[in-house]
């Protein structure tokens, strides 16, 4: 209740009270009749002064009502007040419908915008799994092997043209350090083209990784794996494509291997020394390494001799060298 309605209803009530205080006055219980009188007229009087408080509080109230307080129109009609232009309004209410229209879904559009490159990894990601698994799964078959070479050799097309071959091919799996990961966008993987080019990546870096992670390479792991798996090998490579795409590998391997070990101190050299060091390609000759234009045929052995399976895996250099030469 505001201040000025507390003065009306009380100039109201001291009126109602003159009234009958000049009402018991006719019957003989008061002498002071002009007493009551003048109380009357005073009260008249405050009444007046109250109504005229209670009419200024009133307009003032209107007038910060019209100020300050929003009025209920309609947004276009506000708009054709302001003076703008057809296109614009038009614009507005197409917007505005438009709005309303995806009422409800503006969080899940905004989480999708936000979230969509991570739940394309995430896909992508998940095929790969499948793709790797299926991979897997035919590990050390001749469906695995035609893979494995196809996608080292990089095959081109399922045709006979191999685009890499002899050191060329050592280069796809990079350094120890080095790991390829998925990128983001491969295009749609429904178009045959596309997926073919994922699958492969995939395998490949599933390829990499057996690689890097093969601890095992003891003398006797290694004749385990080349017994179980060199009749696929020999199935895979031809002698055309033996000699295309891995005999000068093979060849120069063996010839660096006989030419080392033929140096009474070879052991003692490369316990000390490793590719890093400027003195490594000095061995067993500058002469004999100049004649290589890559320095892994000894770094090759290197390791070899490090890991202690040198001997069987030049028995099984020799095997195939002399399987392709018959």
């Amino acid at each position: 209740m505001t201040f000025a309605l507390q003065i009306l209803i009380a100039s109201i009530i001291f009126c109602v009270m003159i009234l009958l205080v000049l009402g018991i006055q006719k019957k003989g219980y008061l002498k002071h009749k002009a007493f009551g009188v003048l109380m009357l007229m005073a009260s008249v009087l405050f009444l007046c002064g109250a109504l005229f408080y209670g009419y200024i509080e009133f307009t003032t109230y209107k007038k910060r009502a019209q100020r300050y307080t929003k009025q209920d129109n309609n947004i276009v009609e506000e708009l054709a007040d302001a003076s703008v232009n057809e296109a614009e309004l038009q614009a507005f209410k197409y917007f505005h419908n438009y709005r309303n229209a995806l009422n409800g879904y503006e969080y899940f559009l905004i989480n999708m915008s936000q979230n969509s490159d991570q739940e394309q990894a995430s896909y992508l990601y998940t095929l790969q799994n499948k793709i790797v698994e299926q991979f897997k799964s035919e590990e050390y078959s001749q469906d695995y092997w035609n893979k494995v070479f196809a996608i080292v050799f990089q095959q081109k097309d399922s045709s006979a043209l191999y685009l890499k071959s002899n050191y060329e091919v050592l280069y796809i799996i990079p350094a120890d350090h080095e790991y390829r990961e998925l990128e983001n966008d491969y295009g749609d993987l429904n178009d045959a083209k596309n997926y073919s080019y994922f699958e492969t990546l995939c395998n490949l870096l599933y390829i990499e990784g057996k690689i890097k992670d093969f601890n095992s390479r003891s003398a006797e792991r290694m004749e385990t794996l080349w017994q179980y798996n060199k009749a696929f090998i020999y199935t895979f490579f031809s002698k055309t494509k033996y000699d295309q795409l891995c005999k000068q590998v093979v060849d120069d391997l063996i010839t660096v291997h006989d030419r080392i070990i033929a140096q009474p101190n070879y052991k003692t050299f490369y316990e000390q020394y490793d590719v890093s060091d400027k003195e490594f390609l000095d061995f067993p000759s500058k002469e004999f390494t100049s004649t290589y234009k890559f320095s892994w045929p000894f770094s090759f052995w290197d390791r070899r001799f490090n890991e202690n399976n040198s001997e069987q895996v030049y028995s099984i250099l020799k095997e195939i060298q002399e399987h392709y030469s018959n």
